[in-house]
């Protein structure tokens, strides 16, 4: 039965409890930041939405074709956080109509990439045998991800204001990155 080391599951570990805040981009914070900072109408909101959706729908079959053709599974997921916080960067720096929409366009490129590539992962590292369990102890820690960023979400938008949902965003992200440096690749297999 295989296991990675301690090093590569904590960084795992990690890098699965700060993508919850993460992986789908800023989300349903990004309305709540469009409407009440922005005052965006529900259509334009609407359409920034649509725009991750279908920038993901049309991404996901190459990503996992990409995810499946390379060893640098771990490079993959670092470029998504990247594009995630380049995203928000744009989103705050130049809060127009046309970069929201670039915005949500790179953040549902990159959305398509996370989930196949910790997927891969987490079966290079334990095998099909483990991977179910590994699997459930993934939801559970990006569950406990969820509610933390929630509640970090909360604290920061009512005492900061609705701008700062971004900077948290860009955090996690960086987490992610140095997250990513503790797994091994070499534990991987492919």
């Amino acid at each position: 039965i295989r296991q990675p080391s301690r090093q590569s599951t904590w960084g795992l570990s990690s890098l699965i409890f700060f993508l919850a805040n993460v992986r789908h981009g800023v989300g349903p914070l990004l309305a709540a930041y469009l409407h009440s900072d922005l005052k965006w109408n529900p259509s334009k909101i609407g359409l920034a939405f649509a725009m991750t959706d279908i920038s993901s729908v049309l991404s996901l079959v190459p990503a996992g074709l990409i995810v499946d053709a390379t060893h640098y599974k771990r490079t993959l997921i670092a470029v998504s956080c990247v594009c995630i916080m380049a995203g928000c960067a744009l989103i705050l720096g130049w809060p127009t109509f046309a970069m929201v929409m670039l915005a949500q366009f790179m953040m549902g490129i990159a959305t398509a990439v996370i989930s196949p590539s910790l997927g891969a992962i987490t079966i290079g590292f334990f095998g099909r045998l483990n991977y179910p369990k590994r699997t459930s102890t993934n939801e559970m820690i990006a569950h406990a991800g969820k509610v933390v960023t929630a509640l970090a979400v909360g604290v920061v938008s009512y005492l900061l204001g609705n701008q700062w949902i971004f900077y948290l965003v860009i955090l996690c992200a960086l987490i992610c990155l140095i997250s990513l440096y503790f797994i091994r690749p070499t534990e991987i297999s492919y």
